[in-house]
């Protein structure tokens, strides 16, 4: 069994409406160690073909000992790919942001996760305010909740607070193999998809870019994205040129309680 945390992330996709069953080509974008791979393998009595795609050296080499330990992985069809699903870009790596004590926020865009890091301190002191004042009233608590919210909000900010917030979550720069959904779907051989999961910490446009092929065949997606700078709208209209239909939409509870942007989509093939 994988982390409770991650497990629960995971039932969020099929509260959602994502479904699988015995039979189905799953493709799983962004796996980590493998907890969603885990749970759709369990739903279909291992009689599924998994597709798990895992940039991070470190997540990868515990994702294929999942497969290698968990009984109900290993009789699965499966295929562990080591690299990192994007746009077309002519290169065949990339650089991603690896946390060792954060390993589900990795990511190859440092600065968005920077503003995610700043927003959830700045939610984390409003409610340590919220608390001194419901605990001490507001006499005694209003002005050492604003000072306690003010000091917690500007631990990550500036190049200190980054500096510090690296050396926090274990921040290190890795370089992985990098490409493309349709590159991989035609390699593979892959001519259906029942569901295709993208967790892939704010490069979900990139996927969805570099596999209007693959989306074609797809008959369901399910993925977490984030909501600013009108991208989710971008990852609606990607999903409507592959001929898919966003059904729902909701911010995960958790997204909520840090300031996050962070959006759970799902669209299937009518």
């Amino acid at each position: 069994m994988q982390d409770s945390e991650l497990q629960a992330e995971v039932e969020e996709y099929f509260a959602l409406g994502a479904r699988v069953k015995p039979g189905d080509v799953v493709l799983d974008v962004g796996a980590n160690v493998g907890a969603f791979a885990e749970q759709v393998a369990g739903r279909c009595a291992s009689d599924v073909s998994l597709y798990c795609f895992e940039p991070v050296p470190d997540l990868f080499a515990r994702l294929a000992r999942s497969f290698v330990e968990d009984p109900v992985l290993q009789q699965t069809r499966h295929a562990l790919v080591n690299a990192a699903l994007t746009h077309p870009r002519g290169d065949d790596t990339i650089e991603l942001s690896y946390f060792r004590r954060l390993p589900t926020d990795s990511t190859c865009d440092i600065e968005r996760k920077r503003e995610q890091f700043e927003a959830a301190f700045e939610a984390i002191g409003e409610r340590a305010r919220a608390q001194c004042e419901a605990t001490l009233g507001a006499r005694l608590g209003e002005p050492l909740g604003d000072w306690l919210a003010r000091g917690v909000s500007v631990i990550p900010r500036g190049r200190f607070g980054a500096a510090l917030t690296d050396l926090v979550t274990g921040r290190t720069v890795v370089e992985c193999a990098a490409s493309t959904l349709d590159t991989q779907a035609s390699h593979y051989g892959i001519d259906r998809i029942d569901l295709m999961k993208i967790d892939v910490e704010g490069a979900e446009l990139d996927v969805l870019r570099g596999g209007a092929d693959a989306l074609a065949r797809c008959a369901q997606v399910v993925l977490e994205g984030h909501a600013s700078d009108g991208r989710e709208a971008e990852a609606v209209s990607l999903l409507q040129a592959g001929g898919l239909t966003a059904r729902r939409s909701v911010r995960p509870p958790g997204a909520r309680a840090l300031g996050l942007d962070n959006y759970l989509l799902l669209a299937t093939r009518e």
